[in-house]
């Protein structure tokens, strides 16, 4: 069972996301992107919908997510409980029938109490992360404006980001502004995740629902409770 759970935990990153926004300053801001849409202002779209601007988006320096995780190889849903700190810090706890799986990064190495796979690629993959929501770090060097999509139905606005050997291609809603999916090619695999069910905690607005899917595997998380900037210090990014 804990091979199982490795697999798809390799490929589950938390990654805080917002909800859809109905205020006016919100639908301003979607119309003026229609009218010429950039990188910028996608963007900026974002980080109001997420928190009503840039500078409070980069307030959060620490999160804490719990809730549960459902495996299409399992019979019963899993606890979880994510920490993470910036600029890369993680940590993740999987409670299922007596055990726990933990896996986390320190800000220099991997660490986790099951045997290491693929640790070598994942750890170049943390080394380049910045901060707890990677979309404050996407500039004119790193990313591409594809323009306006058609996703399941919805209009989204496509940007590649490209660092180093890994390509992320992120679909914001053309309307909210809120990143809806997105999904990570790196050696002819994709890993897509889905974001869903939005709701507020403590004035930020954040998924409650996120799909992560790699080839024959899936799983489903499910958010209960979001803590902002909560007390954290580096200890308890160790085993």
């Amino acid at each position: 069972m804990k091979r199982k759970i490795l697999t798809l935990l390799l490929v589950i990153s938390f990654i805080a996301k917002a909800n859809v926004v109905t205020g006016t300053h919100c639908t301003v801001l979607s119309k003026e992107i229609e009218k010429e849409p950039t990188l910028e202002s996608v963007l900026n779209h974002y980080y109001v919908a997420v928190a009503g601007s840039k500078e409070k988006l980069q307030q959060i320096t620490t999160l804490i997510s719990e809730g549960k995780i459902t495996f299409a190889q399992l019979p019963e849903p899993a606890d979880l409980e994510i920490k993470y700190k910036a600029p890369n810090k993680f940590v993740s706890k999987i409670s299922i029938m007596g055990q726990t799986i933990i896996k986390g990064f320190d800000g220099k190495k991997l660490f986790s109490n099951l045997p290491a796979t693929g640790e070598k690629d994942e750890l170049n993959e943390m080394k380049v992360k910045k901060g707890i929501f990677s979309e404050l770090y996407i500039t004119k060097d790193n990313a591409v404006l594809e323009g306006k999509k058609n996703l399941d139905g919805k209009e989204v606005y496509k940007i590649t980001v490209t660092e180093g050997p890994i390509k992320t291609i992120l679909y914001f809603d053309v309307e909210t502004g809120f990143k809806v999916k997105e999904e990570t090619l790196k050696e002819n695999e994709v890993v897509s995740k889905e974001y869903l069910d939005y709701k507020d905690f403590e004035g930020y607005k954040f998924s409650t629902k996120i799909k992560t899917k790699v080839p024959g595997q899936t799983a489903v998380q499910t958010i209960t409770s979001y803590k902002i900037n909560p007390k954290l210090d580096d200890s308890q990014f160790k085993l």
